[in-house]
């Protein structure tokens, strides 16, 4: 956007949208020139009345912010891989697992989740591995810091819930990978075998040592369900521990919605309808109204289609209205690529009139682009 601005009012490190010129044309100053306290002086010098200025517009700003902060959080996404990758070579080598170690990228993302939760959610739909156990344990330690944060957990509690949740699927490095990490369809006799990963996963972290009970039930009750059709212990009701509650459920609603070698990721919203049906048997109702009101119905990164014909990106959740997200519109009602952002927030009184009509696929947008 440009601003035509009195010299008055023209402030340093403003930015020229235009070349200032003097008389017959004389260049003095080049467009797209960071101002500077001399040339301030210089323009009044040679009696320049105005100048045009580049000025960011609202949507320009956040698109900006968005990026760079994006950009942030991967880092810290990037550190919990790395973490990850050392674990898996340690327990290679029969080393123990450090407890401080796996503290430091969870308290990086219970501060990131504080800041920025709804960017945060946002990377869990970008990062695809070829190993998915990484991206799968991150996606659900973030989704379960969140989940405990609507619980009011805080601190020492949110910490070890947060450890449970990274660490929830490590007794897999003691599975053959072959057996879960390819596109064929799972043997009885390799599923029997799979579920016993709790199990060798509380067996890690007890000889490594330093680790709470708490934590250690959790990641062995992760597949167990409150009606008793779980594994490997059939546990029912509260004989699941609270973190093992948490992390089960969020578990299965990342493992619905991620891309495998087998399938193709289920909609978060459809990942939501599957959930409910069966959720009430198997999850506590309160660990289900955490997961409604603060990631599923439209996650971060969903598209949908609204009543207007527009096709819009959900940038952010309103969690008091979880029907009614923050947007960005990619495409017009005529299926026109929209080249800059527009941003809808669905809760405002402006747009009361526009709503969500369904999400859609990204092969669906993937062939809209293609036809661009």
């Amino acid at each position: 956007m440009v601003i035509k601005k009195n010299i008055n009012d023209v402030e340093i490190g403003m930015i020229l949208a235009q070349e200032v010129t003097g008389p017959q044309g004389v260049h003095l100053i080049p467009e797209n020139t960071a101002l500077i306290e001399e040339h301030l002086t210089k323009l009044k010098q040679w009696n320049i009345d105005y100048v045009f200025i580049k000025v960011e517009s609202e949507d320009e700003r956040i698109e900006k912010e968005e990026i760079k902060t994006r950009q942030i959080f991967q880092k810290a996404y990037s550190n919990a891989v790395t973490c990850l990758q050392n674990i898996k070579q340690n327990i290679s080598s029969e080393k123990a697992i450090k407890i401080e170690e796996i503290e430091a990228p969870v308290k990086d993302m219970m501060a990131k989740v504080n800041e920025n939760r709804d960017v945060l959610m946002q990377l869990t739909r970008l990062n695809m591995m070829e190993n998915h156990l990484f991206s799968h344990s991150i996606n659900v330690c973030v989704y379960a810091l969140v989940v405990g944060k609507y619980l009011n957990l805080a601190g020492e509690q949110l910490l070890e819930l947060g450890t449970t949740a990274l660490l929830h699927d490590i007794g897999m490095v003691k599975i053959e990978e072959s057996l879960w990490n390819n596109n064929r369809p799972v043997s009885d006799n390799s599923w029997q075998h799979i579920k016993k990963h709790p199990h060798f996963g509380a067996e890690i972290l007890e000889q490594s040592g330093g680790y709470s009970r708490k934590i250690i039930e959790g990641i062995k009750h992760h597949h167990e369900r409150i009606n008793g059709s779980g594994y490997p212990l059939g546990l029912k009701g509260d004989e699941i521990s609270f973190y093992g509650g948490i992390v089960g459920l969020v578990n299965v609603f990342e493992s619905l919605t991620a891309y495998r070698k087998y399938r193709e990721p289920v909609i978060p919203n459809e990942a939501m309808k599957i959930i409910l049906a069966k959720g009430r048997n198997h999850f506590a109702p309160e660990f289900l109204r955490a997961l409604v009101a603060h990631i599923a119905i439209y996650p971060i990164g969903s598209l949908v289609m609204l009543n207007t014909g527009e096709i819009a990106q959900v940038t952010g959740v309103n969690p008091e209205h979880p029907f009614r997200p923050k947007l960005k519109v990619l495409f017009d009602c005529e299926r026109n690529q929209q080249t800059k952002a527009r941003r809808l927030d669905l809760k405002s009184k402006k747009h009361e009139t526009t709503y969500v009509t369904k999400t859609i696929n990204q092969a669906d947008i993937d062939n809209l682009t293609s036809k661009q």
